[in-house]
């Protein structure tokens, strides 16, 4: 790499720490006469539900190789897809469905061979899927939570650790890498438990906990809507760099935002006009707040006139405990 002089350096990262974080365009992945909506995407697993000749179908899409798929194609609704990038779970005619990406297999989850379930949309992490399920008898019973293993195809029921008879509602759950997490309520105070993936266990959990994790959310990037005046836009908002960046420009109403990496999915208008777009960006770049202080000043400048030359620009990075844009 070519020796950079300390001014060119300087004024390099100044630049980028106002530019923040940058994208490098959007892209239209759908274009047809019917609507397209709820998208949910994981590393290169893009997916969304479209209303296909009259049904809502779910369909796929690889951001790396450009692969485009259509999952299902029935007489019933399939919706609410979500994916952890090597599946796709859904809930289709009130059933919970998961999809193999690479296998190209779909199977049906079941529950109970001889009871009658009513279940909620469903939620995905690392090939684990959980879900509530109201069981129905004469009447539609408090909700339990189900958890699936798709690597080992295996259903375990979560709430009756902490609800034996059934009689309380379990609701609400949410799934990261390591634990499930939901709400009970019922007699007496509202509860929340958390249920660790590592040691299969269920404890309460403590005081004041929030479940953080979210499709709008990634790391320090966040994406959101705002309206400019006109109509709703994408925004990421970087919380280290404190940097926000406007993904979209147009008169079209921009949302349902997803994120995974720097990677942006989002619907593009409404009705039959209502499209999935991808943006590859934002980039997160090189901050130069040298001295943590949460401002870029004359003091980070004066470190960065006083650094010596140096031969690789990587070593100036390293030197302050920076990172390149990905």
């Amino acid at each position: 790499m070519k020796t950079k002089s300390l001014r060119t350096i300087a004024a390099t990262l100044l630049s980028i720490y106002i530019l923040g974080v940058t994208t490098s365009g959007a892209q239209q992945i759908t274009e047809n006469a019917y609507e397209d909506t709820l998208p949910s995407i994981k590393n290169a697993s893009l997916v969304w539900q479209g209303k296909f000749n009259g049904n809502w179908e779910i369909f796929f899409y690889n951001t790396e190789t450009q692969v485009y798929r259509q999952v299902t194609n029935n007489d019933s609704d399939d919706m609410w897809p979500q994916t952890d990038g090597d599946w796709i779970t859904w809930l289709g005619n009130g059933q919970i469905f998961v999809y193999d990406i690479s296998m190209e297999t779909t199977v049906q989850i079941a529950i109970d061979a001889v009871k009658t379930y009513v279940n909620n949309p469903p939620h995905i992490a690392s090939g684990r899927i959980v879900w509530t399920a109201h069981e129905v008898t004469d009447s539609v019973e408090p909700g339990d939570i189900f958890l699936y293993d798709a690597q080992g195809a295996s259903t375990t029921c979560l709430s009756r650790s902490v609800d034996l008879d059934g009689t309380l509602d379990d609701r609400s759950p949410r799934i990261n890498a390591e634990k499930v997490t939901w709400v009970q309520s019922g007699d007496g105070p509202t509860k929340r438990f958390l249920y660790d993936l590592a040691t299969d266990t269920v404890s309460e959990a403590p005081d004041g906990f929030v479940w953080e994790d979210n499709p709008q959310v990634d790391g320090p990037l966040q994406v959101f809507t705002a309206h400019d005046g006109t109509d709703r836009e994408i925004f990421v908002r970087d919380t280290d760099q404190k940097t926000t960046e406007q993904i979209t420009n147009n008169e079209v109403e921009d949302h349902n935002p997803c994120i995974s990496g720097t990677q942006v999915a989002w619907v593009q208008g409404s009705g039959v006009n209502a499209e999935i777009h991808l943006s590859r960006g934002p980039s997160r770049c090189l901050s130069v707040d040298l001295d943590n202080d949460g401002d870029v000043d004359g003091t980070d400048l004066a470190q960065l006139l006083i650094f010596p030359e140096l031969p690789h620009y990587d070593a100036f990075a390293e030197k302050f405990g920076m990172t390149t844009c990905q």
